[in-house]
């Protein structure tokens, strides 16, 4: 696991159609359960998308990423 898994999976995400399209998904499920924000389980969706794309990440990793810190973190 590595921040560079990260970036690599996000490249992905833009440039896959399927793949773009079940993180969009889950985005908005996300920003309905929490107004306009995300949380903990949109970073495990995205765990298990990328784990299914071939990438290995972790929640703690996505959050080293600028914008990733859900709504309900304190920090």
């Amino acid at each position: 696991m590595s921040l560079t898994a990260v970036i690599d999976f996000m490249r992905a995400v833009k440039i896959t159609p399927l793949l773009g399209d079940q993180v969009k998904t889950a985005r908005e499920r996300a920003s309905q359960r929490c107004q306009g924000g995300f949380d903990d389980e949109y970073l495990d969706q995205l765990v298990k998308l990328a784990e299914q794309a071939g990438y290995k990440i972790s929640v703690k990793e996505l959050r080293q990423v600028p914008g990733f810190l859900p709504v309900n973190d304190p920090n």
